[in-house]
């Protein structure tokens, strides 16, 4: 049985590791980098790109004067910010982190994904452009990504109605990588996700 929140799902569909019950192994330091980072992306959103990377320069001043691998990691989170802003291309305002107090997506009996989508983009017509953020330098390939999209295509069709979901975009930031992934193929890895839940 496997109760997963969203990080750890997306990492076990890469072949990776998953972190449930081990934060201590997250640098404080890299985690709160990490949380400015996020809080940037919103700010993307909310304000403009300008605003979200002066919030970004601002929150991570102190560990850039650090130096060493805190501010490496700053750098690397800098680019990865830079990164969402020139794929995003100013698109403007956008639902944030659809479904965070949302009960978790059930695949089976005793699994699930906590699934949070972040970034919804309305398209008109009731269409919705879904984006998920990856900020790790785990691979990524089409079927991970598909697999780490089906969630989301029910998270945001549960939210906004039936078929709401245009694509969902599986953006590795900091790689870069981008997949786009329609609903069907999402649907398409249904099985490859109940397998891979049960066996965690």
């Amino acid at each position: 049985m496997a109760h997963v929140s969203q990080a750890d799902f997306t990492r076990a569909a890469r072949g990776a590791p998953i972190l449930a019950g081990q934060g201590s192994e997250i640098e404080p330091i890299i985690g709160g980098i990490s949380s400015i980072a996020r809080c940037a992306v919103r700010d993307v959103h909310r304000k403009s790109p300008e605003a979200a990377m002066s919030y970004f320069n601002g929150g991570t001043a102190k560990w850039l004067l650090l130096g060493g691998s805190a501010a490496a990691a700053v750098r690397t989170y800098h680019d990865s910010l830079a990164q969402y802003i020139a794929w995003d291309g100013g698109s403007g305002s956008a639902d944030l982190d659809v479904g965070f107090r949302k009960p978790a997506i059930v695949y089976g009996p005793g699994d699930s994904v906590r699934a949070l989508a972040h970034v919804v983009r309305d398209l008109g017509g009731g269409q919705r452009e879904v984006r998920i953020l990856l900020w790790d330098d785990l691979s990524l390939n089409a079927q991970s990504a598909e697999m780490i999209a089906l969630p989301l295509v029910e998270r945001v069709d549960s939210e906004y109605g039936q078929g709401s979901t245009t694509e969902v975009g599986v953006w590795q930031v900091a790689q870069p990588q981008q997949i786009t992934v329609l609903p069907a193929a999402a649907e398409a890895r249904r099985t490859d996700v109940q397998t891979l839940l049960a066996e965690l």
